[in-house]
């Protein structure tokens, strides 16, 4: 009999931390995959081409290497973590180092050659534990209710390569 109800108290209690301990690894499994996914992308847009996808080495338009950052992001080696529909890309380009250390006089996009160029990746990463750690909190007579979304931002600045434009 005690030992039901000792386990009717305490498994509540592993679960949740189970379920913590398992949120926590997710979320972060997702926030090293956007870094180096930032990584990638950035190194792909900074050469100004999109090489064997299709243009052969020549200059890519900046659609171009915008689409194509964005499936190396989603199809880079994370695991499949990334969802398309969750991802933000930001481009500001700067003419100068200054100019992008203080983030002022900035352009929306991929910037030409030898332009400076700040990444910004933001991924709305829902919970993995779900309604499950909402139902355990309220057991324990908790108001407050968890985030439902986590919001993972990764941000590079690098120089675009001398390509011609």
């Amino acid at each position: 009999g005690s030992s039901v109800l000792e386990f009717a108290v305490l498994a509540p209690v592993f679960l949740l931390m189970a379920l913590g301990v398992i949120e926590i690894g997710m979320q972060g499994a997702v926030h090293v995959a956007l870094d180096i996914s930032a990584r990638n992308a950035s190194r792909l847009g900074s050469t100004g081409t999109i090489g064997a996808s299709g243009t052969n080495g020549a200059v890519a338009t900046d659609a171009d290497r915008q689409t194509a950052m964005r499936n190396l992001i989603i199809t880079s080696a994370t695991g499949k973590l990334l969802n398309s529909g969750n991802l933000t890309i930001t481009q500001q380009a700067y003419n100068t180092a200054a100019d992008a250390a203080a983030g002022q006089n900035a352009v929306s996009g991929p910037g030409g050659a030898g332009r400076f160029v700040r990444y910004t990746l933001t991924y709305l990463q829902p919970t993995y534990a779900g309604d499950w750690s909402q139902i355990l909190m309220r057991l324990f007579g908790s108001s407050s209710a968890l985030p439902t979304t986590f919001v993972h931002t990764s941000t590079i600045l690098v120089t675009n390569e001398p390509f011609q434009s």
